[in-house]
């Protein structure tokens, strides 16, 4: 099974490198410029565009605006959390990040592979056919 890989993955190549550039890096220095709650604005619209953008192809200006919300209120919340709870550290908001990933990344694995054995169980009826 690929789950260690995922979780690898999932913790290390897309949570600490975000949660280090948006919270950890952005965060900090839109506070000193401009206060925190601005900068936690700034930050989160900025998450939200990032993760919308990249999708913005495969799903439609619609669905694409949804992501922009959506990520872009929960990157608000971990940037409160990480400030208001944890002393500016990163820590909360990573894990949350993480098990945000591992759960898309595990769900996207079982669809993939549910789609793959309806792909061979239709291979195998053509050749009966």
């Amino acid at each position: 099974m690929a789950i260690p890989a995922i979780v690898v993955y999932a913790t290390f190549n897309t949570a600490f490198p975000e949660e280090l550039l948006f919270r950890g890096f952005l965060l900090k220095r839109f506070t000193n410029k401009f206060g925190f709650n601005i900068a936690n604005i700034i930050q989160a619209l900025l998450f939200g565009l990032l993760h919308g953008v990249m999708f913005f192809l495969l799903v439609g200006i619609l669905k694409a605006i949804l992501i922009i919300v959506f990520t872009g209120v929960i990157a608000w919340f971990m940037g409160y959390i990480n400030e208001k709870y944890s002393n500016g550290s990163i820590i909360p908001s990573w894990i949350i990040h993480t098990i945000s990933s591992l759960s898309h990344r595990t769900n996207t694995s079982s669809k993939s592979q549910t789609h793959r054995r309806r792909a061979d169980i239709g291979m195998k009826c053509r050749r009966f056919i």
